[in-house]
């Protein structure tokens, strides 16, 4: 799992630290001594994508790269700007960054950045007067969910990618960051109060239909600031049948991870 969080020493606090699972232990990814951020995976898990803060004058955020094995240095993907980038999410062809761009204009824009070939050209998905953000690809980088406060309060939306055909609004008493189930059938998101929502999905060719979302059980992540707007809080596993959730605690005990299973049926927690 490759994780950003709180690290002494650092500048502003965060660098990406990855943390295995399997043996319970974590090591620090990212060595530099200022703060990085929203790390994406590559589609092969051979890089690492993050945000981090530019040298100089302001705080503005660029893209950076780093194979996973730690070694080499941090590559810059982009040119530097004005706008601050922040990665959302690699399509799992490998060939797509999606990434939310930071404009005193517009707000926040959803960006694509071409990481395969030659043509390093960024060009804009959905930049609107509205702010964009947290968006994802469907498995088959078809379509792009995101969400959007267009209507004075924000959404679900997938649109086709590229986006030439029909928007479909999926949530329908708000919601944010959403994620797709890996089968592409369903997308999941966070409602308003906290609560983990699926809503199904009809795919045809080149139209999407969304059912009625249904609840799936509270997600305890934190809301009201920051890291409710920029981040993404919790992860589905490649198979499908795992979540991770970045929980709020409310006291000063270490809280233990909680891994929902079966949670289309009856809720495990382990």
């Amino acid at each position: 799992i490759a994780v950003d969080k709180a690290t002494p020493g650092v500048e502003s606090g965060n660098l990406v630290w990855l943390m295995e699972v399997a043996r319970g232990v974590s090591r620090r990814f990212t060595h530099q001594t200022r703060n990085q951020l929203f790390p994406v995976w590559s589609p092969d898990a051979s890089r690492i994508v993050f945000s981090t803060m530019r040298e100089g004058r302001g705080a503005v955020w660029d893209l950076h790269q780093m194979p996973s094995n730690g070694s080499g240095n941090a590559q810059a993907l982009l040119e530097p700007s004005s706008a601050a980038r922040f990665a959302n999410d690699w399509s799992r062809d490998g060939r797509f960054l999606l990434y939310t761009a930071v404009e005193t204009r517009t707000g926040r824009d959803l960006w694509v950045l071409p990481m395969s070939g030659g043509e390093r050209e960024p060009f804009p998905f959905m930049a609107t007067s509205a702010e964009e953000q947290n968006g994802q690809f469907s498995p088959d980088a078809r379509w792009i969910a995101y969400q959007s406060d267009e209507s004075g309060r924000f959404e679900i939306y997938a649109q086709s990618f590229p986006a030439s055909g029909a928007r479909v609004a999926v949530s329908t008493s708000g919601g944010m960051q959403p994620r797709w189930h890996p089968g592409g059938n369903e997308l999941m998101y966070i409602a308003p109060d906290g609560m983990l929502m699926a809503a199904p999905l009809h795919i045809s060719g080149n139209t999407l239909s969304a059912g009625a979302p249904v609840t799936l059980f509270p997600s305890r992540i934190q809301r009201g600031g920051f890291m409710d707007i920029m981040r993404i809080q919790y992860a589905l596993s490649r198979d499908g049948k795992r979540i991770l959730v970045n929980t709020s605690t409310e006291n000063s005990a270490p809280a233990p991870i909680i891994i929902e299973t079966q949670w289309a049926g009856s809720a495990v927690k382990q």
